[in-house]
């Protein structure tokens, strides 16, 4: 038994900030149909193994025709909750809105994600991460203490926190349709996940507390809360008690340094900030960061190498003892890229847990069978793949 067994979802959504949330569900059990446009979600371009989309079963569809409009409304009769992330307006030229949509199943729960909201200046414009970053702040706060803003593409955190966003908006709805047999519309921002992100800055407004910013390398908010490089590898620490100062002292061979006046106290620290920041430099300079670490956690020093694979045991991440057996991490065949590993299920239930269902499908390939399933007979479908209405990968 898993949580969300025997509910179905239609997602529509594309690039990562829509399509992952529906895969959180697909992971806690639910049948989740991927319907994306017959050219391919414009993901596959960005990220080739469309790693958004496990366990969902895929079809390829044409909603811009009525042909392909008349299979959404076949989908969303069956299903649950429909998904999509397009900005306001594009359902609706689609004909695939929710009020569309609930002629033909007056239950559903329709989500929709939207960049700056439904209504407003800012509601009809596009939000990728990297823009909805620059819009909140991020590139500019992360970029380090004087330095121009610099770009996070390779984390797209606006997106991942939308997907969760719209994850949690898809099982609040879920929940109220369990309790009252009643469907609704719900959804999400990505700019209140942008804003979200930054919730202990507080925006920086009078009488508010603001974050440090980081210093001008990039390398942390302080000396005690910082990357360091070693002699080899990096070393990041994380002293923001007295004890951790103490034990840092101890762990670096300097203990007397805990009694210099300068960094008496976490104000002098501050205020000393870079004398204590060069020492420490200094230190660290002189020992591997494999070694470093060994010490600081032998004196209960919140530390972590810094490394692109996983761990100082010169292992790999999905083979990591730790990833093995917390499933961190996940292995299976791909129909097209053959063995591949993604990260594993975000989450633990003891009663109803998830579980990975399979890999991200190719492009549309399960049109065939859920056409099939839809009361579709073969010679319809062959036409309608021919028409361009629907398609599917071509295999080797």
């Amino acid at each position: 038994m898993h949580a969300l067994e025997n509910v179905r979802v239609l997602d529509m959504g594309d690039f990562l900030a829509g399509p992952l949330g529906p895969q959180l569900l697909a992971d806690l059990g639910a049948e989740v149909i991927k319907l994306e446009r017959v050219t391919g979600d414009p993901m596959r371009g960005v990220w080739a193994f469309f790693g958004c989309q496990r366990g969902k079963r895929a079809i390829a569809v044409d909603l811009y025709s009525e042909e392909g409009q008349r299979i959404c409304y076949k989908l969303a009769e069956r299903c649950d909750i429909v998904h999509n992330n397009w900005r306001p307006g594009v359902a609706h030229r689609l004909k695939v809105d929710y009020d569309t949509l609930r002629q033909y199943n007056a239950e559903i729960i329709y989500c929709q994600n939207v960049p700056f909201g439904f209504d407003g200046p800012r509601a009809h414009r596009g939000g990728l991460d990297q823009i909805m970053q620059a819009y909140c702040g991020t590139l500019e706060r992360n970029a380090g203490e004087g330095n121009p803003p610099t770009t996070w593409l390779k984390t797209g955190v606006c997106d991942y926190v939308q997907a969760m966003m719209g994850g949690v908006s898809m099982l609040m709805g879920l929940y109220h349709k369990v309790r009252t047999g009643k469907g609704q519309f719900v959804g999400s921002r990505m700019i209140d996940a942008g804003l979200f992100i930054h919730s202990d800055v507080v925006l920086g407004r009078e009488g508010t507390p603001r974050r440090p910013d980081l210093d001008s390398q990039g390398m942390g908010f302080g000396p005690l809360y910082r990357l360091y490089p070693a002699k080899e590898g990096w070393i990041c620490i994380v002293a923001v008690r007295d004890e951790h100062w103490r034990g840092l002292c101890s762990a670096l061979g300097v203990p007397d340094l805990a009694g210099d006046l300068r960094f008496a106290t976490p104000e002098d620290r501050r205020a000393n900030a870079d004398a204590l920041t060069s020492l420490l430099e200094e230190r660290f300079g002189t020992r591997t960061a494999d070694e470093w670490f060994e010490e600081l956690d032998r004196h209960g020093v919140p530390c972590e190498l810094s490394k692109l694979h996983y761990g100082h045991e010169g292992v790999d991440f999905p083979d990591h003892p730790d990833a093995v057996a917390n499933g961190w991490s996940v292995r299976y065949k791909h129909s097209v890229l053959g063995e591949m590993w993604q990260t594993g299920l975000p989450f633990n239930l003891s009663k109803t847990p998830g579980k990975i269902w399979g890999p991200p499908p190719a492009l549309g390939e399960h049109t065939r069978e859920i056409m099939g399933w839809l009361g579709y007979p073969d010679a319809e479908i062959d036409d309608l793949k021919e028409r361009g209405v629907i398609n599917w990968e071509a295999r080797a």
